[in-house]
């Protein structure tokens, strides 16, 4: 069996690796910039929409969304 990322992404995501490879590339740079992983569903706070949630649609919208951007503005401008 191939184990490379692009075959595994494959088996998980048929049809979107394209749209799964940005998703996961935006959650990777929302670290960069010093955001955290949250499970929003459990959490309750912004369902599962946010780009840095554990329940996000990996297949859908790679932007973030403005509670992202306010999240991000609020570590940098505390």
């Amino acid at each position: 069996m191939d184990y490379t990322p692009k075959a595994l992404l494959h088996l998980d995501y048929t049809g979107y690796i394209w749209y799964t490879a940005v998703n996961v590339a935006t959650h990777e740079f929302g670290h960069a910039q010093y955001l955290g992983d949250h499970d929003t569903v459990s959490e309750n706070v912004y369902g599962s929409t946010s780009v840095m949630s554990y329940s996000r649609d990996r297949t859908d919208d790679s932007v973030p969304k403005s509670h992202d951007l306010t999240d991000l503005s609020n570590l940098r401008n505390p």
